[in-house]
């Protein structure tokens, strides 16, 4: 949560501006916000090596948080994309937003696929992964 928060933070710090798009962005931010805060009420790691009751099922609350953390990553690389559009004239800026952009790319992709891992039996292996 705290490094959502900071990348959030730092683009809105270098590149933030007044517009209807980066008020979207802003919705979707505050929206993954409120999703960590749902989430996080069940956040309990221990309980994955434990049988799942109804009660007390961890799978829902870390499939949950792969979502938000999946929709975040996508939408700090979508603010990054529309930035490397505007800029696409200043070369010595592409290189290095577009590597920004993949690395959220492939960091919300890593995202989706510890969500469909976890589950009874396959869990250990995702939140390694996370």
């Amino acid at each position: 949560m705290w490094f959502t928060w900071l990348q959030t933070s730092l683009f809105d710090v270098r590149f933030s501006s007044d517009s209807v798009v980066n008020r979207v962005c802003k919705a979707v931010s505050f929206g993954v916000m409120t999703g960590f805060s749902i989430a996080s009420s069940q956040y309990n790691p221990d309980l994955l090596s434990k049988p799942a009751d109804d009660l007390s099922n961890p799978y829902k609350s870390f499939r949950a948080l792969a979502l938000v953390l999946m929709a975040s990553r996508l939408m700090l690389g979508a603010q990054y994309g529309l930035v490397l559009y505007y800029l696409k004239d200043y070369p010595r800026t592409f290189a290095p937003l577009l590597s920004t952009i993949a690395v959220l790319f492939i960091a919300s992709m890593g995202y989706l696929v510890t969500f469909f891992f976890f589950s009874p039996g396959e869990n250990k292996h995702a939140y390694l992964a996370w």
